[in-house]
Parts: structure tokens; C-alpha cells; sequence
């Protein structure tokens, strides 16, 4: 068994994978250190979360309840968002496609590109995602055929991940929620109350909503990185039942996960990523991610002017939660 230590100063969160166990005490230290602890399966899921009170924010937590009360204001946010997240996949197929000069994944870019256009004319959050699903499908397309070294990938696939590229993007999706828990928490954000994923009230919705871009602009192409370079082989993945316990159990049936030594290398990657720029950044993405949770903060708390106001108009030119200076759209390059 390897050990290592590491200053409490120097630790931001704690994730831990499987079957760990964790002192009454070091538990207590982490949580006076303000250190957050995530429990994740070793097929990805997230089994909870240990933090410490949310940082005091009284109007951004107003201005965001706000906002989801209002049907206005919460479609013009989420449309944003949705604009976002095309925006994003459009410019992870533009750079495959002039990274590898292949102009079908170049003309697929441009069609997921043209989806971002649609988006102001949804009027409801059905119409919303019937534009995003569409997108969705084509950018899902084209992702395969970006994939060099498939594994048997054929289409996203997470419930169960059916093969070792869908365990990638799926674990890869997991680290990243808890970096975006964690922004949130930071900037005093109520990770449930969300502005797009609503109709669920048991899963953290704000935390969901805030993911959507920054899935493409790291994970997709970390993964895709890593495969094309044959970092991750066939041999670094086992199926979900080898080993399972009760304890550690996703109950998916016949799904891939990645080995123990393969999930350390994996995870070192995800690190690694989050300290480069992301699609279209110019800083390490951590930083960028965290700068993003504190300008849609900001601009949630300028939504509030008072309690009653819960029917205030929210055009798409004003001041609204996902401003352009707040969404920094991935470069075509």
C-alpha cells in the first residue's frame, strides 16, 4: 500500500473512490479546515458529500430563488446556459476537426454551431431541450468518429457505462461535479435550486446546471486525448460486478469500470487537466471555473431588489445570470 502526506493547508477537497474509512476525527479536522469530503463509487457515482456550511451570501441566495420563481427570468438564464453548452460542443468539434484537418467533423461542428441561433426562440424549457437534445445528437455522432481507438464506443451511454470510453466520460463527469459543488459552495450558491435541470428535486440542480459547458471543454477532450494516445487500453478496464460488494455496489449490471491502479492514473489526468487552460481558456481551468461560480453569483445577488419582486422583467439584454463576461465560449481553434 502506498502512503503519502500532505499538508492540511495545501488540501482544497478530498475524494475519496470505494471502500474508504475515515476517523471521527479526521473528518472533524476537515471540516474546521473547511475542506470538503466527496464519496464516489468505483463505477463513478457520487455518494455524498461532507462540507462545511456554505459561505453567508443572503442576496445571492435570494436572487437565485428569485430568479427560478420566475418563469421569465428562469428561461432567459437557462437559455444562456443551453446557448453555452452548444457553444461549447461546437468548439470541441471545431478543434478535432482542424487538429486532425477532417472537414466532416469540421462541417458538424458548423451544424451544432447553427443550434445556438434556435435557442432565443424557446419560449418553454420543453422546446429548450428538444434544441439541446438535438445538438446533442449530432455532437455525439461526430464525437465517435473523433474516437481513434474506440473500445467498443458506439454512443454515449451512462447508466450503465457500457465500454471503457463511457466509464472515462462518466468518472470524468463525476470529478467535475465536485469541483463545480465546491465553486458553488464557495461563492455561497444553493447547489439545489436550479434554472435548466428542475424536475428533479433530489439531485443538486444549480451543481447540474453549472457542469453543462465545462463537460465538453474538459472532460471530452481529456478523454478523447487519452484514448487517441492509447494511455487507456483495453486491460485498464474490468466489469462493474468484478469484486463489487454491497458497499461499493452501482447495481450496473454488465457496465465497464476502470481498475484500481488505471482509476489512479485517471485521476491524476483529471488533475492534471484542471491545472491547463480548458477549450478557449487562457488560465488553468480550476481557476477559470471558480472565477465563473463568483460572476454568476454576482450576478444572481443583482437580480434581488427586493421580496416581493418575483415577476420583474428578465430580458436576454439585460443583466442576466449567465452574462457574456460570465461564459467564456470555447474558441473555434
Amino acid at each position: 500500500m502506498t502512503k503519502a502526506v500532505f499538508p492540511l493547508v495545501d488540501l482544497e477537497r478530498l475524494v475519496t473512490v470505494g471502500r474508504v474509512q475515515i476517523t471521527a476525527d479526521a473528518v472533524r479536522l476537515l471540516l474546521e479546515h473547511r475542506v470538503p469530503t466527496t464519496f464516489l463509487t468505483r463505477g463513478g457515482r457520487i455518494v455524498g458529500t461532507l462540507s462545511p456550511p456554505s459561505m453567508p451570501a443572503g442576496r445571492v441566495r435570494q436572487g437565485q430563488f428569485l430568479v427560478a420563481m420566475s418563469e421569465v427570468r428562469r428561461m432567459a438564464a437557462a437559455r444562456r446556459l443551453v446557448a453555452a453548452k452548444i457553444e461549447a460542443m461546437r468548439g470541441r468539434l471545431a478543434a478535432w476537426g482542424h487538429n486532425d484537418d477532417d472537414r466532416v467533423v469540421r462541417k458538424l461542428a458548423s451544424d451544432v454551431g447553427r443550434f445556438v441561433t434556435r435557442v432565443d426562440s424557446c419560449v418553454d424549457r420543453a422546446s429548450l431541450m428538444g434544441v439541446e437534445g438535438a445538438a446533442a445528437r449530432l455532437y455525439w455522432a461526430a464525437f465517435a468518429d473523433t474516437v481513434q481507438h474506440k473500445m467498443g464506443f458506439n454512443g454515449r451511454r451512462s447508466r450503465p457505462a457500457t465500454d471503457p470510453v463511457n466509464s472515462m466520460l462518466s468518472f470524468g463527469y463525476a470529478l467535475l461535479r465536485t469541483e463545480v459543488q465546491a465553486a458553488l459552495d464557495g461563492v455561497g450558491l444553493d447547489p439545489w435550486t436550479g434554472v435548466h435541470h428542475v424536475a428533479h428535486g433530489q439531485r443538486p440542480n444549480m451543481v447540474l446546471d453549472l457542469m453543462e459547458p465545462w463537460r465538453h471543454r474538459i472532460v471530452d477532450k481529456l478523454v478523447t486525448s487519452l484514448v487517441n494516445r492509447r494511455q487507456f487500453v483495453h486491460h485498464h478496464f474490468e466489469s462493474a460486478t468484478a469484486g463489487a460488494c454491497p458497499v461499493d455496489s452501482d447495481q450496473v449490471g454488465d457496465g465497464t469500470r476502470f481498475t484500481p491502479e488505471a482509476l489512479r492514473r485517471y485521476v491524476s489526468a483529471f488533475e492534471a487537466a484542471m491545472e491547463r487552460p480548458a477549450d478557449g481558456g487562457d488560465r488553468p481551468a480550476r481557476l477559470e471555473l471558480h472565477e465563473y461560480a463568483r460572476d454568476i453569483a454576482s450576478a444572481f445577488a443583482r437580480q434581488f431588489k427586493s421580496p416581493h419582486d418575483l415577476e420583474g422583467d428578465f430580458h436576454d439584454h439585460d443583466s442576466t445570470i449567465y452574462a457574456d463576461d460570465a461564459i467564456e465560449p470555447p474558441s473555434a481553434a
